[in-house]
């Protein structure tokens, strides 16, 4: 295959824009790739790649560069020259700061930060154009406060891969202050995407309603058992994901997130969580466009009211304890994808729902 891809990109080599060389087991950076001129974006994520050449950094057009996922122990000085990028992804140094390098690239839109942390550059909360920022596995419990200072930041994301129960000290995530990651982030005035999944972190904190200018919130894989009323105060939002947790109950003041467009609640089965107060939630959610339930183990009572839900675009119920579902669902034509496979639903039933619905992507057996 890498074989196949370098002859690739060496027939291209005047016109090629894109380079994908994704966990090609390299361990050096190919020379043919000089040749390149008018490429845009280098992919060499998850390779076993030591030194970077210098000249990887001096093509006049690059604009994503995705280092992260490979053996460097530090960040090569030369990435000052990649002044046009917009993009990038890369693996924190071992035991040392994020270099002042980094900082230097004032036109990054987006940037990832793979593996534990130990600072940022004074210039990095200066950026005047960094949108996203996504750390993963940063090993923090809390975030600079200085975060704050960051004039375009719309999207967040922490995730931690390891679990806080890891045995390899190396390798354990660190328990997160959710309450100061909050009240920093509530600083952010242009904050309006926040990706918590998989961040370890247990407990909503109270002063969650300070995300006001939120419009999606992702919390799934948390092993979040219990949801505060602050959350609900966050009447902005258009996307909530709390899918892979442990809720066993919806609380009645989900009527409150009038403006929902997503919702995920998949996964939440230990315990099975109860959703009556979803579905009398109906007419409070007259936006809402995609319901995930599946993998929720749960009998799941759905009331003939749900045809009622005239926004609903996307419907996935599988893998549930469901027996019948409302007779009104075949009125639901407007429906795009419905998946109620993995349910012990009549064949018959499955049946008349695939053929009242045959402009619907029915996903039943």
């Amino acid at each position: 295959m890498k074989k196949q891809l370098l002859k690739k990109i060496q027939d291209q080599k005047e016109t090629i824009k894109k380079i994908n060389l994704r966990e090609q087991w390299l361990e050096e950076v190919p020379d043919m790739l000089k040749s390149c001129h008018q490429v845009e974006e280098i992919d060499l994520t998850g390779n076993y790649l030591f030194e970077l050449p210098d000249w990887l950094f001096e093509f006049p057009k690059l604009k994503a560069l995705h280092l992260a996922l490979n053996d460097m122990e530090s960040i090569p000085r030369a990435l000052a020259k990649a002044q046009h990028l917009e993009k990038l992804s890369i693996d924190a140094p071992i035991e040392r700061p994020i270099p002042d390098v980094v900082a230097s690239l004032t036109n990054l839109r987006k940037l990832d930060i793979v593996d534990k942390i130990h600072g940022f550059p004074a210039g990095f909360f200066d950026l005047p154009y960094l949108e996203e920022l996504n750390l993963h596995s940063p090993a923090i419990s809390s975030l600079p406060e200085d975060l704050s200072r960051l004039p375009s930041l719309r999207s967040f994301s922490l995730s931690q891969i390891a679990s806080v129960y890891d045995l390899d000290e190396d390798k354990k995530a660190v328990p997160l202050d959710a309450e100061q990651l909050v009240a920093v982030l509530s600083k952010c005035s242009n904050l309006r995407k926040l990706d918590l999944s998989g961040s370890g972190m247990h407990i909503i904190p109270k002063n969650i309603n300070k995300l006001q200018q939120l419009t999606a919130l992702h919390l799934n894989t948390n092993g979040i058992s219990i949801l505060p009323e602050a959350l609900f105060e966050l009447t902005g939002l258009e996307t909530l994901d709390l899918g892979t947790n442990s809720i066993g109950h919806l609380p009645k003041e989900i009527k409150f997130l009038t403006n929902l467009r997503n919702l995920l609640l998949n996964s939440n089965h230990t315990p099975p969580i109860v959703l009556t107060n979803l579905f009398n939630s109906i007419q409070d959610l007259p936006h809402l466009q995609k319901l995930a339930l599946w993998s929720c183990q749960t009998k799941m009572e759905i009331p003939e009211t749900l045809s009622e839900w005239t926004s609903l675009r996307e419907l996935d119920l599988d893998n549930n304890k469901i027996k019948t579902l409302p007779k009104s669902i075949k009125e639901m034509t407007w429906l795009k994808k419905l998946r109620i496979s993995t349910n012990p639903i009549s064949k018959k039933e499955m049946e008349d729902i695939v053929e009242a619905l045959k402009n619907t992507q029915v996903t039943a057996f």
